[in-house]
């Protein structure tokens, strides 16, 4: 697998297992605000990770999944994720529990749709956070 040492590499917070995760896979277009290895995580998974009150937090996230159907597929995926700004649904108004562009995803990738996954790991290397911002020398030369 090329993508092993994505799982390997240090977290902040510790993978955590969930189980029947709702997962919308979209292509790499922007669609539902995510877009170039940037995902989207509802509200109670947020929290999940002690996040509570922080709506503006986002963080590397690592991910397994693995898949219980007749495929047999581990999805490994990583990249940058944020809290849903508003719950995404589908057309029967049942909410996403994750929103991941196929960027995200590595090795052995479903294709764009709706999943429920029935075994998930998802970690975090870090959390956002409010820093100050200084003028570099670069901003002065002309």
């Amino acid at each position: 697998m090329a993508y092993g040492g994505i799982m390997l590499t240090s977290c902040r917070e510790p993978p955590r297992q969930f189980k029947h995760l709702r997962v919308l896979i979209v292509e790499e277009n922007g669609e539902y605000g995510t877009g170039d290895c940037n995902a989207k995580m509802a509200d109670w998974l947020f929290e999940e990770f002690g996040q509570q009150g922080r709506r503006f937090r986002a963080g590397p996230f690592r991910m397994l999944d693995e898949r219980e159907d007749e495929s047999g597929m581990v999805v490994v995926g990583k990249g940058t994720i944020k809290r849903m700004e508003h719950q995404d649904v589908d057309e029967r108004g049942q909410p996403y529990d994750l929103i991941l562009p196929e960027g995200s995803l590595k090795g052995n990738s479903p294709d764009p749709g709706e999943y429920v996954w029935a075994t998930n790991h998802l970690g975090f290397n870090a959390w956002s956070e409010r820093r100050r911002v200084g003028l570099s020398y670069q901003y002065f030369k002309k």
